[in-house]
């Protein structure tokens, strides 16, 4: 089963790509990690994009507390469980 943590929900938070390229989070098989959303959304490389820092930002502004990181990486999980099953 894949999990999303909290530290990939809070690197999310903090990458910072080239001017103007959105971070994402993504699958890519068992893996969650950050990358530019043009990774993620390249097919041949298998990924899926989980979250967006854009979503992220939107949800819960810069400051994003430890309780809301949990809560996120915890529905984030749920939402890939869900897909896989």
């Amino acid at each position: 089963m894949t999990t999303v943590t909290p530290d990939d929900v809070r690197a999310l938070a903090q990458a910072r790509g080239k001017a103007g390229e959105e971070q994402v989070l993504a699958l890519t098989g068992d893996v969650v990690k950050v990358e530019s959303a043009d990774e993620a959304y390249d097919e041949s490389r298998g990924s899926r994009v989980i979250y967006t820092q854009a979503e992220l930002l939107h949800e819960f502004g810069e400051e994003l507390t430890d309780a809301e990181a949990t809560m996120l990486a915890a529905a984030l999980t749920a939402r890939i469980t869900e897909a896989e099953a």
